[in-house]
């Protein structure tokens, strides 16, 4: 994915477009390569996508994101209150933290879509 998507373009990728406001999975999101779509004037938000059991899901996070599913509030803090708890143990390998992150994610995009 290029560094520039417009809104129409990511709604009409035939994929589903998991929609969340700016800084829910910021924990969870943050090491990953993102695009972007802008408004009229400004960045609007900030654009994901995850490889989930051979399909593109793809996360539209930011001040005004678009997408065909949100998630409750409730199952986003769940998860980045996850991710913070291993960013932040310090036993344990950043190779190994990437991996519970990822994993994390999966867990996440699995339960939005069920």
């Amino acid at each position: 994915m290029s560094n520039y998507i417009s809104k129409s373009e990511l709604l009409g990728l035939g994929s589903p477009v998991i929609c969340i406001n700016y800084c829910k999975l910021q924990t969870i999101l943050n090491r990953y390569t993102r695009a972007y779509y802008t408004g009229s004037k400004h960045w609007d938000a900030d654009v994901f996508a995850v490889d989930y059991e051979g399909t593109l899901v793809y996360i539209c996070t930011g001040k005004s994101p678009s997408g065909t599913i949100e998630p409750p509030k409730e199952l986003n803090k769940k998860y980045d209150n996850k991710a913070k708890e291993i960013s932040r143990n310090t036993s344990l390998k950043s190779e190994y933290k990437n991996k519970l992150i990822d994993k994390l994610l999966k867990e996440y995009v699995r339960e939005v879509l069920a």
